[in-house]
């Protein structure tokens, strides 16, 4: 998409009206399927338009609000201005104009020019933004409660990146978004062997069964401290009171079982994180200590890992991508112990059991227990930091877990 930094909407839309846009007075029947009584030569002219091919246009696949700014990208090498309209399925003009040449936009490497207008201010659906001589976009909608399923496709995504579960088409949209279960069993030991830098790292003690949480991406990689501030948000709508999630109301597995939706998600990954935590009395290999840049100058070390909760699981080897999670069968393993990640499951684990009680007071113990437990690691190992050294997974590390360790305080106390 282009680049909003290079120029303000407010001086796109203001370039808009002295590039010519023009509002038509939206007909009745703009917002309908049916065809008009009266079809002229030019409306015969606009329908072949809708119905043509997608081109490289893009405008928001959902829609706006009447009234609201509607911004449209034409990708194009072409550099005069060039006609635009905004079609209903009838063929009717709802709106029309001449685009703003933009140039190279760095962040899509492609050359642009856009659509802007302000004059959508009747309800319709299906409309498409038409191009002249680049093509038609997605289609769209001009509606007031527009963004009402936003919430519940925002939350399916979860249901989508679930690991160890088949993803069904009951629940996933469609017969095309199904999938069997990626890694349904997944008991892992910790990562042995030579890292990128050739440091060896030794074998820890235990394995933990970290079946179920949330893919981070294509690469089914699970991370505590990417999935973490997830959680946290999905159980921080709830306790602000969001409405909308009453147990059903967004149709994943877990509805009727008589528990809110969003405890439902957020259940799912809260209990990966909380078997990511080591063992009591378990010994791990960590390096205590800002190595950034100097990996060379010191190795791994066993250490009383007690409490402290693995940074990530996934992959030893990059996967090859794209590919689907059940078709991921490469070796896998534990990641070292990180502080932040610790910090992570103390945090998230007292709002759990804040949360959980009076709920389910039996997990709000368990939360609150492995909170207690990761926070005290924490303190004993107050700097072990994940660092991009491990192949097949992103590191998602820093050095400065300030704002984690007065996060996990907050919610502690």
């Amino acid at each position: 998409m282009f680049n909003l930094r290079k120029a303000s909407l407010a001086a796109m839309a203001s370039a808009a009206l002295l590039a010519g846009c023009s509002s038509v007075p939206v007909p009745e029947e703009a917002g309908m399927a049916s065809g008009a009584s009266v079809v002229t030569p030019k409306q015969q002219e606009y329908l072949a338009a809708f119905n043509a091919p997608r081109g490289p246009v893009r405008a928001t696949q959902t829609g706006i609000r009447p009234g609201y700014n509607f911004v449209g990208v034409a990708e194009t090498d072409l550099t005069e201005t060039l006609e635009w309209q905004i079609v209903a399925p009838n063929g009717v003009v709802v709106e029309q104009g001449r685009t703003i040449p933009y140039g190279f936009d760095s962040g899509s490497g492609a050359n642009v020019q856009l659509v802007v207008t302000s004059g959508l201010r009747t309800p319709a659906t299906n409309l498409v933004l038409v191009v002249e001589g680049v093509g038609k976009s997605h289609p769209f909608d001009v509606s007031e409660d527009i963004f009402r399923d936003l919430k519940y496709d925002t939350l399916r995504y979860f249901y989508h990146n679930r690991a160890g579960v088949p993803i069904e088409s009951e629940h996933a949209g469609g017969e095309q978004w199904a999938r069997p279960a990626g890694h349904e069993k997944e008991v892992l030991t910790c990562f042995h062997g030579k890292d990128m830098y050739k440091i060896s790292w030794p074998r820890c003690d235990y394995t933990l069964d970290v079946s179920g949480g949330w893919y981070d991406a294509g690469d089914q990689s699970k991370y505590v401290v990417n999935s973490g501030i997830s959680v946290w948000t999905l159980l921080n709508a709830y306790e602000r009171g969001t409405s909308g999630f009453e147990d059903g109301a967004t149709n994943i597995p877990e509805s009727g079982n008589g528990l809110n939706d969003l405890l439902d998600e957020a259940r799912y990954n809260l209990d990966y994180m909380l078997a990511m935590q080591a063992p009591d009395g378990s010994e791990a290999a960590i390096v205590q200590g800002n190595m950034k840049g100097k990996w060379q100058t010191k190795a791994p070390k066993m250490t009383d890992v007690s409490g402290m909760v693995h940074h990530k699981s996934g992959n030893t080897e990059w996967p090859s991508l794209p590919m689907m999670p059940h078709k991921n069968t490469g070796p896998r393993a534990l990641f070292a112990p990180s502080t932040a990640a610790t910090l992570h499951v103390a945090a998230v684990g007292a709002q759990c059991a804040r949360v959980f009680r009076g709920v389910d007071d039996a997990y709000a113990d368990k939360c609150l227990a492995a909170a207690k437990r990761a926070y005290a690691a924490a303190q004993r190992i107050p700097d072990a930091y994940a660092y991009g050294n491990f192949p097949g997974t992103g590191p998602y590390g820093s050095t400065d877990i300030r704002g984690e360790f007065y996060w996990a305080a907050a919610e502690m106390y």
